[in-house]
This record gives structure tokens, sequence and C-alpha cells, in this order.
């Protein structure tokens, strides 16, 4: 049985992010464009939106499994006066179906709100019923499909909007361990 958790990108998964991008071609759409073809573009990613210094508007950790990053999970916006954040997250394709990403996003969720958020916002195109599956077991509710609200490339897609409110009932979902 492999270990798995949570804990800070740090510039030594160059590497491994170099790997992940070349495995999950998908991925430039959750890095806005940024290639990821060599470890110097992965370093930069990694210190400009993975693990920034003094960011304390967000929370952004790497999803490992025996200590090597398989994904990410992340909530920005927590500084914000309005208490809403936003949580996004990835995972490699051979890391999805283990339940990691719902672990992943509760966990942040709830970090979220010990920092004082109100409320978690998240999204996913509609055409990925995957990342519905993983916000709605994480407590997101479905609260309707904004049209043609995202671009990747030349192509719109329309998005399912998901919320989780601070004072929600608790998630029947177990934590991962933030390392």
């Amino acid at each position: 049985m492999s270990s798995v958790g949570l804990r800070r990108w740090r510039e030594g998964d160059a590497a491994a992010l170099v790997r992940i991008a070349l495995e999950t071609p998908e991925l430039g759409w959750q890095t806005d464009g940024a290639p990821l073809r060599t470890e110097a573009d992965a370093r930069r990613y990694i210190a400009s939106s993975l693990a920034p210094e003094a960011d304390d508007d967000r929370l952004v950790f790497a999803i490992v499994q025996d200590s090597v990053p398989v994904g990410t999970v992340g909530i920005s916006g927590i500084g914000n006066s309005h208490g809403v954040g936003w949580a996004w997250y990835w995972l490699t394709t051979s890391a999805r179906g283990q339940g990691l990403a719902t672990r992943a996003l509760a966990t942040v969720t709830a970090a979220a709100f010990d920092r004082g958020l109100a409320r978690v916002e998240s999204a996913h195109r509609t055409n990925n019923p995957a990342s519905c599956r993983v916000a709605t077991a994480a407590g997101h509710s479905a609260e309707g499909v904004a049209r043609s609200a995202i671009r990747h490339g030349d192509q719109r897609f329309d998005v399912e909007r998901h919320g989780r409110l601070a004072a929600d009932p608790p998630v029947a979902v177990e934590g991962l361990p933030v390392l």
C-alpha cells in the first residue's frame, strides 16, 4: 500500500512535473498554457503558480504518492473581502480513480474555512464528469451551468459551477494528511 498526502511544491519537483505534463497532455489546460517541456519551465511554473514565496492568498499543495507528486490541489482568493475562494485540482492519469482528488479537495476546503473563508467555489467542464464526481463527493454542491465560460485554445466550454459553504454539514470523506 502506498503512502499518500499533501505537501508544498518544491523546486526539486521540476522533473516530476515535466514527466506529469508529458504523460497528461490535458494538463496544459490547467496551467494556463504554460509550457512544461523542460525542468526550467517547470521550475518557473512552480515558483510562479504552485509555490510562490510569501503568498498568503492561496493554499496550494502537491498530492503525493510515495513522496512523488501525482497531482495538485489549491484554493486561491483566501484573503479577499468577500470570503470566497476558488478551488482547483488535477491528477495524473495513473493516479485517477483512487479518491485522491476528492480527499485532497475536502482537506484544502476545510483548511480554507479554518482560515476564515465562508465559501469555496469550483467548476468543471461539462464534458468532464470525473471532475464533477470529485467536487460532489468533496461536498461541493452543483449550482448551475455557465455557458461558454472558459476557453482552451480556440474552443469554448460550458462549465458546471459548484460551491461549498463553511456552514454546510461536514462531509464523510477522510482527508489527506499534510506532510
